[in-house]
């Protein structure tokens, strides 16, 4: 058992652009000592580093080096130097530099030194006339690190999402006492207001990240402490010595989840239970995905569904099984009951899916396709049951209920889709696709009712051009259990009196609310302000009140932000703008609050990870987005690090941005035809007690941020790979002193 002490480092400097690696951002020096500058912060990104080991490119002294735009980091025994390039003024051509060096204080004099993570790159130095002095094929590693630098601590350096970090690990017994650093050709160091390492040089201000504990699902209080002159430790509240911990500005925990031998492995769920354990709900091919109990594997040609269970910390399997036929499964979605059992429906072409006795249907439609439903005992040993759904049905969202039951919802092209005699609309209402509802019962042996969800349809298409149909693309279930649904409608959808709004002149958006029995629609309604199919709704949550929440993406001029926006206006650099919107229905289908929000650069941004809302009422957005996000000062990533696509987490409080940040690697959510949709997924799962939200979905980039100690570090290989991480947010609960033996 080890214990991981992680920081991070940024950059403040005067208000002039730096030429830094991401991360970096620009303030006032002088302002900066006492607290974090309150004017606009400018940051500027370059290529993700890696580290080159000296083979005689480098002065003798260094052990490994780095470099990026602006920015030389050396590792020696003794401590890493950090050389930063600026200009002097926004248009100068005069660069000025700043120098300092993270020194190990009363440390090993000769740490063994190695680097880890090893990168696919390699550096070739041609110097001088003598080939005898030239270097070729030398290795670069994601990590630089030194082993035992005080009695059991080993210090980690890595590059993380664009932005240089340090992290302690320690084996049980070592003292975190002994970790002293000092900022060798620093003036002076200073604690400010929010608790961040203040390090100023000239008129440089270098922040280190205020650190926070974790261990488990709650945190320990954690501060720097200030040793005279430039040195400086941390200070620690009790812990427990015989349990992990994690000390950290806000990364948990990330690791990929994939098969090694390069054949893709896609995500579009995530869910957590009471224990802190993280879901991944799947699929993937690959026979070498990583299980740890399964009699089946598919062949390497046509996928099959994967649940996988990570532990707290994400560096351990609890669980990972493979779930289908000798056909092929696809676009599975998952939830997990209070019990830790976990249900999952999807989309299936086997007619051998493993059903169970007494299942609602054992037996495959005759459609080329059907949905099905299963339910996995908290071990992941056993299919609780195992049934088909519906002919035709595309899955898009599942809730558990309370009670034990299943909410599918999704669209389908079958007109005998299983409907309840006293549905909200048992006939199939025509057209090419008709949104769909069905709720299982606890045993999957019935229906507890399902309905289509649509509209007649007429003359549509001549009269508008549009594709005549309606699409259910998310779902929420209340406490009372009811079912919100949204997606999107041609005209003609039954709206309910003294709605938001009744009619539309074609496929437009829509948000209906069903009562749990599924026979009426307590309100239903279309929503935004344009007649047209160009506003898309991507998910919706309800919160305690009855509030429905739901998230879309829309060119400007598609809603009617309220006076408390967070933005009033849609604006975006990219050649089709597109930002998200986010808008609040009370508890009878009335708009009481809606804004934009979107990165100002050129980039769409898609919230297709969904919402979330939390029992404080906090509203969760995931996506993907581009650059000029607004971010907070306290985000995991300030800016998208130079990645093409990066994912991005927004958090609202009281209608007003409470945390937002980026996240992700290269090439994060884009590979041509494929954005958007497997190479790029991201799904959001809060956890309002310890502060923490569970993110998991599908990346193509092989610098994705992982962490120390997590279950796969290094890229598997293939088009694209699933991700699961946990971030700990700024409001965390703390957690109470122990006091069993060996607490601090």
């Amino acid at each position: 058992m080890r214990v991981h002490y992680a920081r991070s480092l940024s950059l403040l400097s005067a208000a002039v652009l730096i030429p830094a690696f991401a991360g970096f951002t620009a303030g006032n020096a002088s302002a900066a000592t006492a607290h974090r500058p309150a004017a606009k912060k400018t940051s500027v990104t370059a290529a993700p580093m890696t580290f080159a080991r000296n083979e005689g490119q480098a002065p003798g002294g260094v052990r490994y080096l780095g470099a990026s735009a602006g920015v030389g980091v050396a590792f020696t025994d003794s401590g890493v130097s950090i050389d930063l390039t600026k200009s002097s003024g926004a248009d100068s051509r005069t660069p000025s530099k700043a120098s300092v060096t993270l020194r190990f204080v009363h440390a090993a004099r000769h740490p063994e030194v190695t680097g880890a993570q090893r990168s696919s790159a390699v550096v070739n130095d041609f110097h001088g006339a003598d080939p005898a002095r030239w270097h070729t094929g030398i290795p670069t590693f994601g990590q630089v690190v030194y082993h035992d630098l005080w009695p059991g601590i080993d210090g980690i350096f890595s590059v993380r999402n664009g932005t240089l970090k340090y992290s302690f690990a320690l084996d049980p017994g070592a003292d975190p006492d002994d970790i002293r650093l000092s900022y060798a050709g620093a003036d002076r160091v200073s604690v400010d207001r929010g608790g961040d390492l203040a390090v100023a040089t000239g008129r440089t201000v270098l922040h280190d990240q205020a650190p926070v504990s974790y261990q488990g699902a709650g945190r320990v209080m954690t501060g720097y402490r200030l040793l005279g002159g430039t040195d400086f430790g941390f200070t620690l509240a009790r812990y427990r010595h015989d349990a992990p911990l994690t000390l950290d500005p806000g990364l948990d925990y990330s690791t990929y989840l994939g098969s090694t031998d390069g054949m893709p492995a896609s995500s579009f769920s995530v869910g957590h239970d009471d224990a802190g354990n993280l879901y991944v709900f799947g699929q993937s091919s690959s026979p070498a995905f990583p299980t740890t109990q399964t009699s089946h594997r598919p062949d390497g040609e046509s996928p099959d569904f994967v649940v996988a269970k990570l532990d707290p910390t994400g560096s351990r399997l609890i669980y990972s099984t493979f779930v289908g036929g000798s056909g092929a499964e696809a676009g599975s979605r998952g939830a997990v009951g209070g019990d830790g059992a976990v249900y999952v429906s999807g989309v299936s072409s086997s007619a051998d899916f493993p059903t169970t006795t007494g299942a609602f249907r054992k037996t495959p439609y005759q459609a080329p396709g059907q949905s099905v439903a299963f339910k996995l005992d908290p071990a992941g040993s056993r299919l609780s049951y195992g049934t088909y759904l519906a002919p035709d049905l595309t899955v898009s969202d599942v809730e558990a209920g309370a009670d034990g039951s299943l909410t599918v919802g999704g669209s389908t092209t079958s007109d005998y889709a299983p409907t309840t005699a006293d549905a909200y609309l048992a006939d199939y209402p025509g057209g090419q696709v008709s949104g769909y509802l069905v709720r299982l019962d606890p045993a999957g042996s019935d229906l507890l009712f399902g309905t289509y969800l649509g509209a007649p349809i007429t003359d549509q298409v001549a009269k508008y051009g549009w594709d005549p149909g309606c699409y259910v693309y998310a779902i929420a279930v209340d406490h009372a259990g009811a079912t919100y649904a949204t997606g999107g409608c041609v005209n003609g959808l039954p709206t309910t009196p003294g709605g938001f709004q009744a009619t539309k002149k074609g496929l437009a958006s829509i948000l209906v609310k069903l009562d749990p029995t599924g026979h009426k629609a307590d309100y239903a309604t279309y929503i935004g302000d344009l007649d047209s199919d160009i506003m898309r709704t991507d998910g919706v949550a309800v919160d305690r009140d009855g509030h429905a929440w739901v998230v879309g993406d829309a060119p400007p001029g598609s809603v009617s932000p309220t006076p408390d926006a967070y933005a009033t206006e849609c604006v975006s650099a990219a050649d089709y703008p597109r930002c998200a919107t986010l808008t609040e229905f009370d508890g009878s289908g009335h708009v009481v609050h809606s804004t934009y929000f979107a990165a100002a650069g050129d980039g769409q941004t898609t919230p297709f990870g969904g919402v979330e809302v939390d029992d404080d009422g906090r509203v969760y957005v995931a996506g993907m987005t581009g650059p000029g996000l607004p971010t907070t000062p306290d985000a995991y990533s300030t800016t998208p690090g130079g990645y093409e696509m990066p994912y991005f987490l927004a958090v609202f409080e009281n209608h007003a941005l409470r945390y937002s940040t980026y996240f992700g690697g290269t090439s994060t959510a884009c590979a041509g035809a494929l954005c958007g949709l497997i190479a790029g997924f991201v799904d959001v799962a809060p956890d309002v007690r310890s502060g923490s939200v569970y993110l998991a979905g599908t990346t193509t980039a092989p610098d994705f941020p992982v962490t120390p100690g997590a279950f796969q570090t290094t890229y598997p290989g293939g088009s694209n790979t699933i991700f699961a991480a946990k971030l700990t947010l700024p409001w965390a609960t703390s957690a109470k002193p122990t006091t069993s033996g060996g607490d601090r």
